[in-house]
């Protein structure tokens, strides 16, 4: 059974719920501003800082806004944490495997409208980054860069200089001239009494 488009595009299930007007913006009004604004100004936004601050959220939200503002039909965005992309791609190396391979995926990346990529440089599938991860990051950017600075949201727990280790410096330095850096403090809202 074919999943539906909201799904395929990872906007299905909680992310859905992630909006503007769901995000409590006292303490990130900065970053709520940028990330409203990219609806008239899409430039790349990279929201930077601690876990449960809300960066997902607002790279959510923008990619709500446009869903909400363009149709489901027009695909205008999506949504992927670096490591599900790195996932995708390294099976496409798996012996037996017969699905679409690296360069389909990093074309999709590449010619999507805004692509929404979270969580780069979290530890979880390797203390530090392998060749192959500093490779896609770097193509994943570099792609966006050189198909007319294609914008991207990402979010990132990692300052500029420490995610040049994870993407490259070449790839931070072109984020950099296609948009903003966009720093987010705080204690998570997870950890916070309600």
């Amino acid at each position: 059974m074919a999943k539906p488009l909201r799904d395929v595009l990872g906007f299905g299930g909680a992310a859905g719920g992630k909006t503007f007007e769901s995000f409590r913006p006292e303490t990130q009004r900065v970053a709520y501003e940028k990330a409203k604004s990219f609806l008239d100004d899409p430039r790349t936004l990279i929201f930077e800082g601690p876990n449960g601050i809300g960066k997902t959220h607002l790279a959510l939200a923008i990619g709500n806004a446009l869903i909400e503002r363009d149709g489901l039909n027009l695909a205008p965005v999506c949504f992927i944490t670096f490591q599900d992309a790195l996932r995708q791609l390294r099976k496409t190396y798996q012996d037996g495997y017969e699905g679409i391979g690296e360069e389909c995926y990093l074309a999709k990346w590449r010619g999507i409208p805004v692509l929404i990529l979270d969580e780069v440089g979290l530890r979880g599938l390797e203390q530090a980054p392998s060749e192959f991860t500093r490779r896609i990051g770097y193509d994943i950017v570099d792609g966006r860069y050189r198909a007319g600075h294609r914008p991207m949201i990402i979010t990132t727990n990692k300052k500029p200089a420490q995610l040049g280790d994870w993407i490259t410096e070449s790839a931070v330095d072109r984020l950099f001239e296609m948009g903003e850096f966009v720093s987010m403090e705080g204690r998570s809202w997870r950890r916070t009494p309600r």
